[in-house]
């Protein structure tokens, strides 16, 4: 059988706690738990930042409206989902595609 994978382009990457960082720029409407298990993310280098506060700074100057659904991605294996100090998250199986800075 074929494995559903979704692909997210152009996430914040975030260098403090090693999170994603996404608003309805690129899920729309949905929530992470819709999406399937397997999510590939396409991102280059210049989307680092140093913490969540530079990501949503970013969002927030590069948007004409105000962005919504906004979240982060913090658990990138579904087995750590169980554990109760991520309760509440919607793990996920992540690969980062990182392109060289500017070529997305």
């Amino acid at each position: 059988s074929v494995t559903p994978i979704q692909v997210i382009q152009l996430v914040n990457l975030i260098a403090n706690n090693g999170s994603i960082l996404i608003s309805s720029n690129q899920i729309k409407e949905k929530n992470l738990s819709d999406f399937p298990n397997n999510l590939i993310i396409l991102s280059d280098t210049k989307k680092f930042k140093n913490n969540i506060g530079e990501g949503l700074a970013e969002i927030k100057s590069k948007s004409k409206k105000i962005q919504t659904n906004i979240t982060t991605i913090k658990n990138f294996h579904i087995s750590q989902e169980k554990n109760f100090l991520s309760s509440g998250t919607n793990a996920k199986n992540l690969y980062l595609i990182l392109l060289e800075k500017g070529t997305i």
